[in-house]
Order: C-alpha cells, then structure tokens, then sequence
C-alpha cells in the first residue's frame, strides 16, 4: 500500500515538473482534489532545484508520510479482554504511555510477578505480516539476552487474544530531550557521562550482533538517580551471533545488514547517510545517530536543518554538518573534532567500534574533570607563566585549548598548582591524607597527559610538515588552488613551522610516478611524507552553507593518520573567506605548540600579508603553478593579471619580477621590483626579506646585502 502511494506521488511530480506553470496548477488542482498536504508537499518539491533526492529511500518514507491512507488501523484495546477491559492476560492496564510506528505502549502490573512493567502491543497492520513477525520475535528474543545496566531490560514476549506484545521493566523518567529541556544548562561532564553510557550500551548490543538502528532522544531514557536506558530494540537488525538471512558477512569480517527496497527504518534527523539511502548498514550506522544526539545536546541544534523533512533528508545524504563551534564556541578542540568523525559521511572516516567512541569520551571527561578540579583547588590567582600555557573558560578546557599540547603547558601548570596546593597543605597543617591526595591527583595528571597526548604528539620546530591540495565542497572554481596558496603565506611567517617546499612535492610525485599536476590528496599526500621522512601534513577543506562559508584545518600524524589538531572558521560572506582563512591558519599554529609570543609578532593577516582579492590571490596561486611547472610565459600572464586586479600586491609584483628576469626580459623586472619594494610593507615577514633581497641584487646589484638578507 505504501510503496504504491509513494509511487502514485513520483508520478504526479514527474508529470508536473515538464509542465508550465499554469498548466501546472490546473493538473496538481485535479490530481491532489481536497489533499493539502499532498499538494504541499509536491508544491516545495517542484520549487527545488535538486530533484535527484527524490529516489532516495529515506525520502520517500516522508513522502509516504503526507498520503492519506485507506488501510483500517484496529485499537490495541480491541485485544484486551471483553469482559474487563482492563486486563491483558496476566497484565492490568493502568495507563497508555506512548505510541509508536511499533506499537502502543501501556504502563501495566504483571499479576504473575506483582511488579509494574511496560507493555507493548503489536499494532494490527503488522500482524499479517508473518515474516516480520518472526524477524520482530527473533529480535525480541536477542535483546532479551543482553544482560547490560543501561539496556531495557525485556522480561517475556508472547501471545494473547491474537496481539502480539512485548513485556519489558518499567523506567521511571524523563526521555533525553525531555531532560535536556528541563536542565537547559547542563554540566559538560554530565552530558559527556550521559553519552558515554549510551556508547557503552551500544558497545554490548554491536558485541551480541544487534544494531538498533534508530538512536534518538525519544529512545533514551534517565533516569532520576542520572543512569539511562536505551529503549525500543524492537527495530533493530541482526548481525553476528544471531544471524538470517538478512545479513551477510564481507570479506573484511565486518557485518552488514541488506535492508530490501525501500525498507527504511529510524527517524529522520537521527538517520545515518547511509541509512537514509536504505543501503547496507552495520554498527557505524548507530555510531551516526549518537554523534547527532552528542551534537544536540551541546548546541541545542540539529546538525542538518532542512526547510521539510525531506530537504533534511537530502542535506543529511548530501551535505556536510553545520559546524558545531557556530552555535557553541568553547568546547576543546578534542570534542570537536570528536562530533565531527561521528558525523563522518565516509564509513571508513567514521569511529569503526562504540567501544572506542566511548574510550575518546571517557578520556575528554577526565581531562575536563581533572581541569575543573584544578580550577576549584584553591591554587593561587596569580601564577608563574609557563610556556605555552592555554587558558581555561569557564573550567573547560576553551576553544583553542589543543588535543596535542605538550608536557610544557597545562601538564606543568598542573605540577605547579599541586605544588602550591602542598605548601599551603603544609603551611596550614591539613594532614597528612591530604598530602596524600593532591601529590596523587599530581602523579595521576602526570601519567594520563602522558598517555594520552603522547598519542598525538606535537610539530616541534625541528619538524616539516606538508601541506596538501585543499578540499573544495562549495562547487566554486575561485577556491581551487587559491586557498592552499593562501595558507602557504600564513604559515609560512611562522618561525617555528618548516613547510615542505613545492618543489620537493613535484619532485615526489614523478618518483611515486604522479602527474605533478595532480591534485595532491590526503592518500597522496601520506606517501610524500613517508618518501620524505615528514611528521604530519595539513589538510584543509571548504564547504558552503546559504552564504556562508565553513573552513576546517586539520593536522594529520602521517605515520598513524591520527589527526593531532583541529581548527575550524567561519566567513558570513564570499569576500570574508582569506580572513577566516587567516584566523583558522592562527589556531593550528597555536595547536601545534608554536607560542603566543611568536604567533602575535609574525602573523598578519592575508590581506595585509598578500591581497585582500580573492581573484588577485587565484590569478597569483595559478602564476605559480606554471612557475612551478617551468612555464615562465603563462605565469607572467597570470602574474600580470594579478597586480592588475590588486595594483597593491606586493608579492605578485615580487614574482613577476623573478619571472621576467629568468626570460630575459630585464627592465621590465627591474620596473616590477621596484613597485614591490615600495609595497613591501604589505607583505609578511619572510616575503618582506625576499623582496628586499631581490631589490639590492637586481637593481643595485649589491651581492653582499643580498645574502646577508638571505642569511
């Protein structure tokens, strides 16, 4: 029934779209009648400029959704007993609790055990259904295995008056989003206790073989002593231990579940990509939906936010989230960075195991905690500064703090604070257990910043580091090449930070046999580090939102692929997005251990630095490239339409120059170094050098000077 309403709707709207608009309205007039949410729905659909969403599953579970259908719903009182309208079998009723796509829910006392417990009856439309039955018993019977504290436990599945039902412990509680609702200011570690419950529970059922598959707010429940409970496994699909013929097993070892055609289950916003498609899903799928439900609780915001369901949908197969940090900007970078690799469209990109999503999540905690704590001890408001210290907002750990900082930041502030906490402990005469206790909170703090950030070491000034092509996801050709070359500049004013040079990147790829005009990807970029003996390489990607842009930075370890840190900005506007670029680029020097001092005395922004024109930066960036490809004609071109479009552009004038004197074209470089000399002062440091390096040797021909500069 429902697969044919959702094909009736295809093919009113496949008429409709080759149809002009007058002809348009009489026909959907005719074909929708009295219907207003059908025509609605059609209406916003032939508005879009995407129509290829349409074939998606997930979709046209919404569009079902709007049909009106004919099929007679039987109630579940129908199957209580005649005469006692209150009695099920061996159950009373007490009161309806809930209802779902599954079932009607009834509070109930169990006569035979003399305790309350939740019931659930079966709805009609499924009862003929004899083979989803047994798959909805056979499941039942799984999830009645799992012996775990924080699952609904599932006390007897069985039969009465021809209904179907599902006897399960009673929690007393609020949903999630009922308890986020009524504690709008919640704590970072409780949320982060929460979810980590919610992992561990998961961990236990992907373990036994089962995927729930439909991980919301609505399906977890807390209780008042602050446990939760996942409920309603009762659309979970089989793996492992308890297999059918539902599932099959990859060649990886990895379990998939083979959902038929347009068989989709779970709830809109809280669908994984894949999911929503009504692909292949495994354990990852829930993975998804938990990183949606961490996502909501710490802005208060869904991570996708179409207009209709359907268009969330389609930005949920399509798309990229919404950067968290735009609704909540003081959350560590390492949870961060967490929400985004649970949101990861890419499987493989995604946590692979609940279980290590929730060692990532107890780690973050501690780490909170152990902060908070340090901010409650007492420690003195004024401290000795210590290199590389971070601040602290609020007693989390604030948006710059880093997931790879070294032993010399917080780690020494921490012997600092608990050495002063022993003086005053002595001083004051607090006792010996107290000694005790802060030089082993101090020894403890010790171990686990070495354990757990010497996983992602940071870049020291010894180390180079490559930077490689960046990802363009705006579908706007200015940012190709244009953003990578951006980022050189402003990293490259760092004292403390090597970058790779271009030309040992060329030179790589014709031994790794690679057109040097290929883009350099992170799989690429992996190999050139390890040709060449390189720590870690940055990558950096680019998406659009309406009007605005998001830019994410990521340093990635190359040996392990562990990214060590993660920046992300914002630009409310094309001619905005050098500058977010600019203050992304300052984050990740700050992450990868450079220190303040050296961060404010060499960091001039893109637009003082180079051009405030992105045209002037993308004409300058493809000058390069064909410098770089031994092709000075094209980049004189290019270089020329550069200063054209930004008269002020220092660098472009700079690397004209250098392009005209290898041609042999002498005046016309002495002409464009001397503009740039006269402009070095909007340039970075380095550049600043170079510039005048080139202006003693060409035009004054002082050797001497020059390699001094150069020096």
């Amino acid at each position: 029934m429902k697969r044919k309403e959702y094909q009736r709707i295809k093919k009113i709207f496949q008429e409709a779209v080759e149809m002009t608009p007058d002809d348009r309205d009489a026909f959907l007039a005719e074909k929708c009648r009295s219907n207003d949410a059908l025509r609605n729905e059609l209406e916003r659909l032939l508005e879009s400029e995407d129509f290829q969403f349409l074939e998606e599953p997930a979709v046209a579970q919404v569009a079902e959704a709007v049909v009106e259908e004919e099929m007679e719903n039987r109630s579940a009182t129908d199957f209580f007993d005649s005469e006692n309208n209150d009695q099920f079998g061996h159950f009373t009723i007490i009161s309806k609790i809930g209802k779902g796509g599954m079932g009607e829910v009834y509070l109930a006392e169990d006569r035979k055990l003399n305790r309350k417990i939740a019931l659930k009856l079966m709805p009609a439309r499924l009862i003929p259904d004899k083979d989803r039955l047994k798959r909805f018993e056979q499941e039942a019977f799984a999830v009645s295995s799992l012996n775990h504290p924080y699952i609904l436990t599932i006390h007897d599945i069985g039969e009465y008056n021809n209904a179907h039902y599902i006897s399960t412990e009673f929690v007393e509680g609020e949903t999630l989003g009922e308890f986020c609702a009524s504690n709008k200011k919640l704590d970072l570690t409780k949320i982060l206790d929460l979810v980590i419950q919610c992992a561990s529970a998961l961990s236990a059922a992907h373990e036994a073989g089962i995927i729930h598959r439909d991980i919301k707010p609505e399906n977890i429940m807390v209780r008042s002593d602050g446990y939760i409970k996942i409920l309603d496994f009762g659309v979970a699909k089989l793996t492992g231990k308890h297999r059918s013929t539902d599932i099959e097993e990859e060649s990886t070892g990895r379990l998939k579940v083979n959902t038929p055609t347009g068989d989709v289950i779970g709830t809109g916003p809280y669908m994984s990509p894949e999911q929503a498609k009504g692909k292949e899903i495994d354990e990852r799928t829930d993975i998804w939906s938990l990183g949606v439900v961490l996502y909501e609780m710490l802005s208060g915001e869904k991570p996708f936010k179409g207009e209709s369901p359907t268009d969330t949908i389609a930005e949920i197969i399509h798309e990229p989230p919404i950067p968290i940090n735009r609704y909540v900007s003081t959350l560590p970078s390492e949870l961060e960075w967490l929400v985004t690799k649970t949101l990861r469209k890419d499987l493989d990109g995604r946590y692979q195991t609940a279980r290590e999503l929730q060692a990532d999540l107890e780690k973050i905690k501690q780490k909170i905690q152990f902060e908070n704590e340090l901010e409650r001890s007492g420690a003195p408001d004024r401290e000795p500064d210590v290199p590389g210290e971070h601040p602290v907002l609020d007693g989390q750990a604030s948006k710059d703090s880093s997931a790879s900082e070294p032993m010399t930041g917080k780690t020494a502030r921490t012997w600092l604070k608990a050495g002063n906490l022993l003086g005053r402990a002595k001083t004051r005469k607090i006792g010996v257990l107290v000694l005790f206790a802060v030089l082993l909170t101090a020894m403890t703090a010790a171990g686990y910043y070495f354990l757990f950030w010497s996983k992602n070491p940071v870049i020291t000034d010894k180390d180079v580091i490559l930077l490689i092509d960046f990802e363009n996801k705006s579908g706007e050709e200015i940012f190709d090449g244009t953003l990578k070359q951006g980022l050189i500049i402003q990293l490259q004013q760092s004292p403390y930070l090597s970058i790779f040079p271009e030309k040992g990147v060329r030179e790589t790829l014709k031994l790794m046999r690679i057109s040097p005009d290929d883009p350099v990807t992170r799989e690429i970029g992996t190999e050139i580090c390890q040709r060449n003996g390189l720590k870690a390489l940055i990558a950096g990607s680019i998406v659009r939102f309406d009007k605005k842009y998001s830019l994410t930075l990521e340093a990635v370890n190359s040996q392990t692929g562990q990214i060590i840190a993660i920046t992300q900005s914002e630009a409310d506007g094309k001619d905005r997005v050098l500058p977010a670029l600019s203050e992304a680029a300052t984050q990740m020097r700050q992450k990868l251990g450079e220190s303040l001092t050296l961060i404010e005395k060499f960091d001039k922004p893109l637009g003082l630095a180079t051009t405030s024109s992105l045209e002037a930066l993308k004409a300058a960036s493809m000058g390069v490239h064909q410098q770089n490809s031994g092709n000075r004609q094209e980049a004189i071109v290019l270089l020329k339409r550069a200063v054209e479009i930004d008269p002020e552009f220092a660098n472009a004038y700079s690397l004209l120059g250098r392009m005209y004197d290898k041609s042999g074209q002498a005046e016309q470089a002495r002409d464009a170094i001397k503009k740039a000399y006269e402009l070095r002062e909007k340039s970075s440091e380095i550049e600043k050098l170079l510039i005048e390096q080139a202006f003693h040797e060409y035009i004054f021909g002082d050797i001497h000077k020059s390699i001094d500069l150069l020096n």
